[in-house]
């Protein structure tokens, strides 16, 4: 059955604030079979050498030539367009190449392959060779907290790379802030191009112990790598909510070598907020010690309150990238639990489409989604879906 939204006609711009929307409605249908499986991989023995079916992946990347990186068993698997076993790039150790705990891939857009080993970076050839490892520091004008997490690093070249890192100010305290960067470095200086600071953190604790507690559906920051070294990026507690049916989210289009920023702007339909967060949260005072109970639900009763306040969702779950096009995930899902998805063109400065997708794809490249898939059999496995090209005004 085909899904129609009936919205108001959306403005869509480049530039800063918001036009005032037209009154006329409109229908936005969104495209239907989006997705068709191409490919799946990973666990099929009779088709795989032994060290290339998959036992517990975290995280995949995949290059501009298609060829696939699965982080799986302290090592990263390679495989080709066709799910054909390629390299193995590393193994557990301390040494150049080997790592301890992967905790994050990314290939740039220079094609060099990144592996992330909590605060180590190592670095390979697009032909899978070892360059380099080395231990992220940040000098102390840029970390200004009491703790900071590494989350994603990129490298844009051999001598720039992003990273995005996650600041905690105040811990143990009331005044507990967190804020997530993204910083460029680049021949050895750093420069902050983007500052989040956390909106919706809600703090239980005494002393010497603290739980923290975030509302991702009121505030979040979203962002990934475009082409032409553009990073894109929605700060959703900057939505513009007008009413309770007309609402405004920003796609920010940052240069990283001009710094400039342009924006792109839609119209969303705002969803309420899903009753089982109130529920964890009092799981949550359930499973802790009487002694801890009654601070935290005192937390909790003042996240309800604004919860009742809020009563909506603001607009994205999250972004993809794939090159010049943006997809952005929102919390509006149809009766099936698919999410709703609208793509932008950012060359053009233009929404393209809208679509539902089952779930929010590990990886969009070049016309496909990926998913890693671990379900209760022997293996886990890729799944390789080919996207429709009406999704991308073709």
């Amino acid at each position: 059955m085909r899904f129609i939204l009936f919205i108001l006609l959306f403005t869509l711009f480049f530039g800063c604030g918001h036009q005032p929307s037209p009154s006329l409605e409109t229908s936005v249908p969104a495209i239907e079979n989006p997705l068709t499986l191409d490919l799946s991989f990973g666990d099929d023995e009779s088709k795989l050498p032994s060290d290339y079916l998959l036992a517990r992946p975290e995280d995949i990347a995949v290059d501009d030539n298609n060829n696939i990186f699965i982080n799986d068993e302290t090592k990263i698997k390679v495989y080709s367009f066709q799910g054909e076993p390629k390299a193995i790039i590393g193994r557990k150790g301390q040494g150049p190449g080997e790592f301890e705990w992967i905790n994050g891939i990314s290939v740039g857009p220079s094609q060099l392959i990144m592996v992330l080993d909590m605060y180590v970076v190592s670095l390979f050839s697009p032909e899978y060779k070892f360059i380099s490892k080395n231990r992220i520091s940040l000098p102390k004008t840029q970390m200004k907290g009491d703790s900071w997490y590494l989350a994603d690093a990129v490298y844009l070249t051999e001598n720039e790379r992003l990273l995005y890192i996650e600041i905690e100010k105040n811990n143990y305290s009331p005044d507990y802030q967190e804020n997530q960067m993204i910083l460029n470095e680049k021949n050895g200086q750093i420069d902050t191009l983007i500052n989040y600071p956390v909106k919706h953190i809600y703090i239980a604790g005494g002393s010497g112990w603290q739980m923290t507690f975030d509302m991702p559906f009121l505030s979040t920051f979203v962002w990934a790598l475009a082409s032409d070294n553009r990073i894109v990026y929605v700060e959703t507690d900057k939505d513009v909510i007008k009413d309770e049916k007309n609402a405004f989210y920003d796609i920010n289009i940052f240069s990283i070598e001009t710094k400039a920023v342009k924006k792109l702007t839609r119209q969303y339909i705002r969803t309420p907020i899903d009753s089982k967060h109130a529920e964890n949260w009092d799981e949550d005072v359930r499973r802790n010690s009487k002694i801890y109970q009654p601070v935290i639900k005192a937390t909790v009763d003042k996240m309800k309150d604004v919860v009742a306040k809020e009563k909506y969702n603001h607009s994205l779950k999250r972004i993809k990238t794939d090159g010049n096009y943006v997809f952005a995930f929102l919390y509006l899902t149809n009766d099936k639990k698919e999410i709703y998805t609208d793509v932008f063109d950012i060359d053009k400065g233009q929404y393209i489409s809208s679509l539902f997708f089952p779930k929010i794809p590990d990886v969009i490249k070049n016309g496909y989604a990926y998913y890693l898939i671990s379900e209760n059999k022997e293996y886990p496995r890729v799944e390789k879906y080919r996207i429709n090209p009406k999704v991308y005004g073709r």
